[in-house]
């Protein structure tokens, strides 16, 4: 037992540095994280430097972020250290995250009955299905998002339930009411998350060996949960002037049946990128199935074991249903659901279960669980929609699928770096854009977030979201009130060092009917009145030997053709075609952007 008690840690803890080792190598060294992280940490430096809860210092306030706690404890960290606070950030995530994974292990041990071979087995698998498949490394550690929080939280929370179950003993209502509290500033969906844990807390109470407090206690922790909901409310209301964060009215319409719809679609997403999560979760259906009939049509009560399972299936259960109403995310690998894989092969690799359910009983020396171990490991490697081999592809190839929100966040830093640098001299002009995270930390300019995540004009416009999912926020009647000097792009074709290669992405055939920006911003580039207000053009400051491609306003060209430091080239436009004049359009745009 002593040994296996030192394996555990110790395979977590190498199995991750090695697979962030290659991760780190893949994306080429993420120090920065995912882009909408670095929407983090404006709000990070801005509240650490004094200026409150805001995009744009001097700007409205704006609650652009989704975690309230991880927002606070960032800006903590910026504030102790502001070059190195995102390495501070990386560690923590990486803390938290093996936190939840030991504690995951320990408690397989429960559920396959000790046997040592076959927990040692049954950890391997698990930690297999968890790191070897894209996705679940890269959001819970990498990305610097709150998901390594969250995922340490629920998994905390399902097992300290699980463990009051099969232990008993003194419940640790003060450990408990504190992660109800932190789930709620956590995520938006701790408010409906927490309502769930203490009614599976008051069951769990009532079931075991505290009958006789189990209304009081869990009225305690209903209280916390509540209280901490009403709290939050109020100061949101108060300083915020809204209930919610701002993302929620950016990304989630006013309709259920789309927010249904691309929830469900969302799952099944879910579910084809990760087979071995579609099967366990169907067989954990059939148990809870199995469950039901045998309490309900057999001896009537549940053994602590059952109970136990009862719970992990209820919080998996609610985990999975969750996001369908809320209509998912448009990101890769399912990042809502990663936080809930290790709950879902914990109990799918529960030797109660399959011995008393489907009827494999393990042997004693743990030789069926161990025999498992390598196909597992193989169909981790070779089956899943995404694995470690994807970062040896070609990074043009078609089927190259890793995370691209690592060097979408690198490269608009890059940009930020050559807009500072060509605008430094005169004035950093208002810069409108889609992905506003790593240029709105990076940029010396006001940055104007036209997808509504960091700005509530555009985010209320219309709570009917019509087009990308969680990018379909753009309203024409707000951009004109918020009216940038700049339209940026900046989808790879921004920095122009070659102007002889460059084409205008809007006179290309496919560009009205597949270009994502054009999707994005609603088709605005075709109406009369941008195209009288805005030309595109290439920006030159003649000290560098680069152009910036965007959208500008006539009246900034002036001023910069007036200052006599730019080289200014105002790109032509062809009319806006009917049907029967893209076939005289060219296929597709050329450019000569920036090497990475």
């Amino acid at each position: 037992m002593a040994a296996n008690k030192f394996f555990s840690p110790v395979f977590v803890f190498v199995s991750l540095v090695f697979v962030i080792g290659v991760y780190w190598w893949g994306y080429q060294a993420p120090v920065i994280g995912v882009d909408d992280a670095n929407i983090y940490f404006v709000y990070m430096r801005n509240f650490a430097e004094g200026h409150g809860f805001v995009w744009n210092v001097g700007g409205e306030r704006v609650e652009g972020f989704t975690s309230l706690i991880w927002t606070l404890f960032g800006a903590m960290l910026y504030y102790l250290s502001p070059e190195h606070f995102n390495i501070l950030l990386l560690l923590a995530n990486f803390t938290l995250v093996f936190s939840a994974l030991h504690r995951i292990l320990h408690f397989s041990e429960r559920l396959n009955g000790g046997i040592r071979k076959a927990t040692l087995s049954v950890e391997v698998i698990i930690v297999s299905l968890l790191v070897l498949p894209l996705g679940f490394v890269e959001w819970s550690i990498l990305a610097l998002m709150e998901t390594g929080l969250w995922t340490f939280i629920i998994i905390h929370l399902t097992l300290d339930l699980c463990k009051l179950l099969l232990d008993g003993g003194r419940f640790r209502l003060l450990r408990f009411s504190g992660l109800i509290a932190l789930l709620v500033l956590t995520r938006p969906e701790g408010m409906a998350l927490g309502f769930i844990f203490v009614t599976l807390l008051f069951i769990v109470l009532l079931s075991g060996a505290h009958k006789s407090s189990a209304l009081r206690l869990a009225g305690v922790t209903l209280g916390v949960h509540v209280i901490t909901l009403f709290l939050l409310l109020l100061w949101r209301l108060s300083y915020f002037g809204y209930p919610f964060p701002n993302t929620y009215y950016a990304k989630v319409s006013g309709s259920v049946v789309d927010n249904m719809q691309s929830g469900v679609r969302y799952l099944f997403l879910f579910f084809y990128s990760y087979p071995h999560a579609a099967f366990i979760t169907a067989l954990l259906v059939l148990f809870a199935g199995l469950l039901v009939r045998r309490v309900v049509f057999g001896r009537g009560s549940a053994t602590t074991q059952e109970k136990c399972v009862a719970v992990l299936l209820a919080v998996i259960f609610a985990g999975l249903a969750l996001p369908v109403f809320t209509g998912g995310d448009h990101f890769k690998y399912s990042r809502f659901y990663q936080p809930y894989l290790p709950l879902i092969y914990l109990a799918g690799t529960s030797s109660f279960l399959w011995k008393d359910y489907i009827g494999l009983y393990f042997v004693p020396r743990g030789v069926a669980v161990t025999a498992l171990v390598f196909p597992v490991v193989f169909s981790c490697l070779f089956l899943s929609k995404f694995t470690i081999f994807d970062f040896f592809k070609e990074r043009n190839s078609v089927n190259y699928n890793i995370l691209n929100d690592f060097s979408l966040a690198q490269n608009a830093r890059r940009l930020a770096e050559h807009l500072n640098e060509t605008f430094g001299d005169h004035r950093y002009p208002s810069l409108g854009a889609l992905a506003t995270g790593s240029i709105g930390y990076s940029y010396n300019g006001k940055t104007i977030d036209l997808l509504g995540l960091n700005n509530t004009t555009m985010a209320h416009a219309n709570p009917i979201k019509q087009g990308y999912r969680n990018h379909a926020s753009f309203d024409k009647g707000g951009f004109w009130k918020l009216a940038p000097d700049v339209l940026g792009t900046f989808m790879g074709a921004d920095i122009v060092r070659d102007t002889t290669l460059f084409v205008l992405p809007e006179n290309t055939r496919r560009y009205r009917t597949s270009d994502f920006t054009y999707q994005c911003f609603k088709g605005i580039f075709d109406d009369p009145e941008f195209r009288e207000a805005y030309e595109p053009a290439l920006v030159q400051n003649r000290q560098f030997d680069y152009f910036i491609f965007g959208y500008y306003k006539t009246s900034f060209l002036d001023e910069l053709s007036a200052s006599g430091g730019f080289s200014i080239k105002v790109l032509e436009r062809k009319p806006v075609p009917g049907k029967h004049e893209f076939n005289n359009l060219p296929k597709s745009v050329v450019t000569a952007s920036e090497p990475r």
